[in-house]
């Protein structure tokens, strides 16, 4: 049985009662592993309650502690020009991070799997004060719509969580378009207490990132717990990887996510000549994810007036 077997209605109806979304998918497939979909419709029915809640007193002042502490991490990492949050939801953690940071990357991208996540973010970050330069995105962890080493620092905040079991892909997709590091704060499973292990196990999230990092030969520098973390059932761990601290500044280009070739934006999609691919861009986020691209080798040339 496909997710697509449980009607939206029924997701709709079953979210505001309360129930787990990913835990009713998993359930409808017999599946011990949360797929992207599961995700995708789990995170799209919660969209906009991370905003409800950043905009309360506690949850702001949640939500900015968190940030400074990895502000102080990432600044003692040195300059970068590029910074990239993979799953950035709905960019409440990336605006508090900016707004404690001593100097602001020149370059700031985020993208999410979720388009009404990353749209609820687009809005609320307009509204919000300071303002900041931020290019966002729907994207997939295990295709990412970067060149390689795009990025001077790219990190994540429990945005590898629920992918238990496709931690490696994750990690080496991660890598790959890190320029120097790669800052991790995800699920400290073995690190927890034993309730907390039994419940990431109830919810299928990730483990052993250091570990796995180690076996893919990546330069893993710090596992420890984020001292920002605040959750015992759920404590946030830190994995700081290296990749080349001393590379040249990086300025990211979006690429296509299948085939990795350079895009450009061609009015209301983005555009890859060499793979005949077109994403098209929906509510002013572009949609970036391999399975939306459309085969379309004349665009270019329409576009041109030359076909």
């Amino acid at each position: 049985m496909q997710s697509d077997s449980i009607k939206p209605w029924e997701l709709q109806a079953a979210y505001e009662q309360g129930r787990n979304i990913m835990q009713m998918v998993r359930e409808s497939t017999q599946s011990q592993m949360n797929d992207e979909r599961a995700i995708e419709l789990s995170y799209d029915l919660q969209s906009g309650s991370y905003i409800r809640a950043a905009n309360t007193p506690e949850g702001r002042e949640q939500r900015r502690a968190f940030a400074g502490h990895l502000a102080g991490i990432l600044n003692d990492l040195g300059p970068m020009e590029s910074l990239l949050e993979a799953g950035v939801g709905e960019a409440t953690t990336l605006w508090h991070l900016l707004n404690q940071m001593p100097h602001t990357p020149r370059h700031v991208h985020g993208f999410d799997l979720c388009w009404s996540r990353v749209a609820c973010g687009a809005s609320w970050l307009a509204r919000q004060t300071p303002r900041f330069e931020i290019t966002l995105a729907t994207a997939s962890l295990f295709e990412l719509p970067y060149q390689d080493n795009a990025f001077d620092v790219v990190y994540t905040s429990h945005a590898i969580e629920p992918n238990r079991g496709r931690e490696e892909a994750i990690l080496s997709e991660l890598h790959r378009v890190t320029n120097k590091y790669l800052v991790l704060l995800e699920p400290a499973y073995e690190l927890a207490s034993e309730q907390a292990r039994a419940r990431m196990d109830q919810h299928g999230y990730c483990t052993g990132l250091a570990e796995k990092a180690r076996s893919l030969g990546l330069d893993v520098r710090r596992h420890e717990i984020f001292v920002g973390s605040s959750t015992p059932l759920n404590p946030t761990g830190l994995l700081i990887i290296a990749k080349n601290p001393g590379a040249t500044p990086a300025a990211p280009q979006f690429a296509c996510p299948s085939y990795r070739t350079p895009m450009e934006r061609m009015n209301d999609c983005f555009f890859s000549e060499q793979s005949m691919r077109a994403y098209p861009i929906i509510g002013g986020i572009p949609c970036l994810r391999g399975n939306v691209g459309i085969i379309a080798s004349k665009l270019g040339e329409l576009a041109q007036g030359n076909a």
